[in-house]
């Protein structure tokens, strides 16, 4: 089942663009996005269970959410004239590399005296 993991990873981050659309009364490029997502996964769904069986669906989620997601980012960008910029700055790989840190500290224990 770890093959619909970036399915689920595709499916939040989606819901967060559509919600934050529909929020600012972006509604129907929305709409049109998830009702593309429920076409293919209509049309390709039983193709893909007859060739390659539940793998085949398992992709074509992946593909119908991934199709989803293309379409909210693209209704974003035509909104507000921003693009994703899902790039980690200085401060972002910071926070992650202090946030390991504490999280292995607390799994290991306290520095023993010498």
């Amino acid at each position: 089942l770890l093959i619909l993991l970036p399915c689920a990873m595709l499916r939040g981050a989606s819901a967060l663009v559509s919600t934050y659309l529909i929020g600012r009364n972006v509604i129907r490029p929305a709409l049109r996005a998830g009702a593309a997502a429920i076409a293919v996964v209509v049309v390709f769904a039983p193709l893909s269970a007859h060739a390659f069986g539940w793998l085949g669906i398992a992709g074509v989620r992946v593909v119908a959410v991934l199709v989803q997601l293309v379409l909210n980012a693209r209704a974003y960008r035509e909104a507000t004239g921003d693009h994703f910029r899902w790039i980690l700055n200085g401060e972002d790989v910071a926070a992650l590399r202090n946030w390991v840190q504490v999280r292995l500290e607390q799994r290991r224990g306290p520095p023993a005296a010498p």
